[in-house]
């Protein structure tokens, strides 16, 4: 399970990285948003009592029981967790609580720290 998870991830990825080629800054960082949250999930895929959630911060809890306390997974998780998953409201929540859209640092940002999270859980166990 843990390899579809990861799998889909670099999917994700993947598509994050074209959009921030293309200029699309926003849904690159929503792209990294959901790539992390998938790469984490695939640490947990195996323990039946952990389903699903789009909530990377809730995983990462979970996470840290599991697997303890990771400071570079943490930073990755706050960064990543500023940008929502729901299209029809991420232009103005992002403009109001975080004064702009997502620049091209940002979206940089997103998808390196979404990187190095796929390849620092991609090599646990």
């Amino acid at each position: 399970m843990k390899e579809i998870w990861l799998e889909s991830a670099v999917e994700s990825l993947n598509k994050a990285k074209r959009m921030l080629y293309v200029g699309d800054y926003k849904n690159a960082c929503i792209n990294s948003r959901i790539s992390a949250t998938k790469a984490i999930y695939s640490a947990l895929a195996d323990n039946d009592d952990v389903k699903y959630r789009d909530e990377i911060v809730a995983l990462y809890e979970i996470y840290k029981l599991k697997n303890g306390k990771d400071e570079e997974i943490e930073k990755a998780v706050f960064f990543l967790s500023r940008f929502i998953l729901y299209e029809d409201i991420v232009t103005p929540y992002l403009a109001e609580k975080w004064e702009g859209l997502p620049t091209k640092e940002d979206a940089e940002k997103a998808v390196n720290l979404a990187e190095k999270l796929i390849e620092k859980i991609s090599n646990l166990r």
